[in-house]
């Protein structure tokens, strides 16, 4: 549109200059989800290993104390919730609802049961929708640990409902960079890398994209209504079979081998 105008090309460029590339299912493998083995040796790690390191190697950096406590959080919220990850990182305080929807114990007594609805709309589709997720007492706790991090640090930044959840008390509550986070899971996931198997039909690493795609096929296998799956992904239904049906077949092999047995014609 520039150029052809002004006599910089004699003719418009054409389908050669631009070549479609063909997108293969082996493309689609490159943020594969974790294995609940793999998920708890990573998480496990991050939540104790991970945080007591700095603690002993840097006793007074208590910035450095907070933001692995922030990024113990962030990885449970993330695999909790299927967002992207640069959604997570403008999510704030007012975004979520978190409700008391209780439940009874073998006793008959009732007992707290915290669940959050998260409001979000994803950029890439810039679809709106509510993710209801069993993180309500993470993230109460997470609040709390915010709030007493300020109050020892005498950080006065006042925490509302526009406070983005996983924001730098240091720098007024704007986001950490994207990088951050990065070489945190590089590092999580480096630490543990002798004991991960992997996924079944990918060599590629764990990312952080992975969390996303660990929630939806859990769902998937768990047997989630899948048009409930996509609207709470923000996918259509044919992009959400295409890009994260990569479940292992082992998984839900009885459904095609079982028979009823006993039963008659």
């Amino acid at each position: 549109k520039h150029c052809t105008p002004n006599g910089l090309l004699n003719d418009m460029p054409s389908d050669l200059w631009f070549p479609k590339q063909v997108i293969r299912q082996t493309d689609r493998m490159k943020n594969p989800a974790i294995n609940p083995a793999d998920w708890k040796e990573l998480i496990t790690f991050a939540r104790t290993k991970y945080r007591e390191k700095i603690r002993l190697s840097h006793p007074h950096s208590h910035r450095s104390h907070y933001w692995r406590d922030l990024f113990w959080h962030y990885l449970l919220f993330a695999k909790n919730t299927g967002m992207s990850p640069e959604e997570i990182l403008r999510i704030k305080w007012g975004d979520i609802e978190i409700k008391d929807v209780g439940r009874i114990d073998s006793k008959g007594t009732r007992q707290e049961w915290l669940v959050a609805y998260v409001n979000t709309i994803r950029s890439k589709t810039k679809q709106a929708r509510e993710i209801p997720t069993n993180q309500g007492r993470e993230l109460k706790r997470w609040m709390s640990i915010v709030k007493d991090y300020c109050s020892t640090n005498n950080i006065q930044e006042e925490i509302s409902n526009n406070t983005l959840v996983f924001g730098n008390p240091h720098n007024g509550f704007k986001s950490y960079n994207y990088s951050m986070y990065g070489k945190a899971w590089t590092e999580v996931r480096e630490e543990v890398s002798k004991k991960l198997k992997g996924h079944r039909f990918s060599n590629h690493p764990y990312t952080l994209y992975s969390l996303r795609a660990t929630f939806i096929e859990d769902h998937l296998l768990r047997g989630t209504d899948v048009f409930l799956l996509a609207r709470i992904a923000g996918h259509d239904v044919k992009e959400l079979m295409k890009s994260y049906e990569r479940l292992d077949i082992r998984e839900r092999a009885k459904d095609i081998y079982s028979i009823d047995f006993g039963k008659k014609k």
